[in-house]
């Protein structure tokens, strides 16, 4: 299993463990009910649950905790059972919560794109991002280079368990709220748009392997957070985005109506 930190809140936080295994070729067994234990002790003392889920094999486990402190660093695990697994570094990771809204704060953050896998360029940065220590890590786009066209949603899930699994990514998503949004490689390959073979596959998995705060009903993965009194707004540039050989006239849009109205207000 592999686990990402999402959902940016002063008071909350929503872990996403893929695949649902605890060990290498071990699954969770099926209906096994999990939950998240948090603490601000390493030692997960006088701990903070999570409510509990059921998991199903080889498919994620998203646990949220809520009634946390702001501006706060947390240590959290993964119960499955009543076992916590604090024997296995991939089921336990760490996070900041955000400053109180509204509030003046100190704060650093990082980001990102291109997580290329065939050079040593990415785990060079990413590991001098985890050594930084910022309090997010915003990856904005090709988190991965599969230029997948096709609406198959495994194609999809295989790529961000590779991602995940990669020991420096680990080290970034699994230590800090981590959000995301893709581009076009990561989407559904190179000038990929809102109707592209693949974008409903892109949009499933996403919603299945990402934390993030709630989401448009229909589709679209646009997001906004404040970090005591900055606001960060996430936009979704590719699932309402045009072919880019289309007229441009007043209707070409690369957010679509929903979202450019959600903007605006």
């Amino acid at each position: 299993s592999s686990r990402w930190v999402g959902a940016p809140s002063p008071n909350s936080v929503q872990v996403v463990f893929s695949d649902c295994k605890i060990g290498p070729g071990e699954d969770i067994e099926e209906w096994t009910m999990c939950r998240l234990v948090v603490s601000t002790a390493q030692d997960y003392s006088s701990p903070i649950l999570g409510p509990e889920v059921a998991a199903r094999t080889h498919q994620s486990l998203r646990l949220n905790v809520t009634g946390l402190t702001p501006n706060t660093r947390y240590y959290f695990v993964l119960r499955v059972g009543g076992t916590t697994r604090t024997s296995e570094a991939l089921a336990q990771g760490t996070f900041r919560t955000l400053p109180q809204v509204g509030q003046a704060a100190s704060f650093d953050f990082a980001f990102g794109s291109c997580l290329a896998s065939y050079t040593n360029v990415s785990t060079i940065s990413m590991n001098s991002i985890a050594l930084r220590d910022p309090l997010m890590f915003i990856m904005v786009g090709d988190l991965h280079y599969a230029n997948i066209t096709k609406e198959d949603a495994y194609l999809y899930r295989a790529q961000y368990t590779l991602v995940n699994n990669r020991l420096y990514v680990g080290d970034v998503f699994g230590q800090r709220y981590s959000p995301y949004i893709y581009d076009d490689h990561d989407w559904c390959g190179p000038g990929s748009h809102g109707t592209s073979p693949g974008h409903l596959a892109a949009e499933q998995v996403y919603r299945e392997r990402v934390p993030s705060l709630p989401l448009p009903d229909k589709a679209g993965s646009w997001q906004t957070w404040t970090v005591g009194r900055v606001q960060f707004i996430m936009l979704d540039c590719r699932a309402f985005r045009d072919f880019h050989r289309k007229p441009d006239d007043a209707s070409k849009s690369m957010l679509g109506w929903d979202q450019k109205v959600w903007f605006k207000d």
